[in-house]
C-alpha cells in the first residue's frame, strides 16, 4: 500500500495525495493523522481545523472517534476540537445530506418559529445531536439569520427561506429523497 508523503514547511502541511488512490479509508486517516503529529506546532488552532478538514474530506464528516484522536495529535483537549466541529459550518459531525437551520430570534419567535422547531423535531425524528432518524437531516437552531423583516425565517442548506410552515420544509426535504 502506498503512503501519503507529507512536507511541513513553515508548519504548513503539504500532503502528496499521489499514494492516496490505492489506500483505503482507515489508512488514509491513519496518515493524516501521523503528518500532523510531526508538526513541531501542532497545538495551534488553525492546525487543528486544517486537520479536522483533511479528515472529513477522507470520511465525509467528523465522529465522535475522530474528534477524539485529532485533539490528542494536536494537544487539544477533545472538548476544543467538538467546539470547533460545531462552530465551523463546512465541518459536518454527522454524514447528513441537508442542514435545516430555525431561527430563534424575538421576530422570529414571535411569529411562531418555536413551534415550527417543535413540529420539525417530531416531522423528522430529530434525536439529541439534531440529526433526524433517517441520517439525511440536521436541524439545528440559530439566534438570528439577519433577516427580521421577513420573519419567520429558516435556513436550509445555506439558503434563508421566510414564512415556510412544516409541511412545506418537510415536502421540499422530501422532494430531494426522491431526487437521490
Amino acid at each position: 500500500m502506498g503512503r501519503i508523503n507529507c512536507l511541513i514547511i513553515a508548519e504548513t502541511v503539504f500532503i502528496n495525495h499521489e499514494g492516496i488512490k490505492n489506500m483505503n479509508k482507515a489508512e488514509k486517516l491513519d496518515d493524516i493523522y501521523s503528518c500532523y503529529k510531526e508538526m513541531r506546532s501542532a497545538a495551534s488552532q488553525e492546525v487543528l481545523v486544517e486537520l479536522l478538514r483533511e479528515l472529513q474530506e477522507v470520511q465525509g464528516f467528523i465522529d465522535a472517534q475522530m474528534i477524539e484522536r485529532a485533539a490528542a495529535v494536536t494537544g487539544f483537549k477533545p472538548v476544543v476540537a467538538e467546539t470547533i466541529v460545531k462552530r465551523y459550518p463546512s465541518l459536518k459531525a454527522a454524514p447528513y445530506k441537508h442542514k435545516v437551520v430555525v431561527c430563534t430570534g424575538r421576530n422570529c419567535s414571535q411569529k411562531g418559529n418555536h413551534i415550527l422547531l417543535s413540529k420539525l423535531k417530531k416531522s423528522l425524528g430529530v434525536d439529541k445531536n439534531g440529526i433526524s432518524k433517517d441520517k439525511r437531516i440536521y436541524l439545528t437552531t440559530v439566534n438570528c439569520l439577519r433577516n427580521c423583516l421577513q420573519a419567520p425565517n429558516i435556513m436550509i442548506d445555506g439558503i434563508v427561506y421566510s414564512g415556510l410552515d412544516c409541511s412545506e420544509i418537510c415536502d421540499m426535504l422530501a422532494e430531494d429523497k426522491k431526487k437521490i
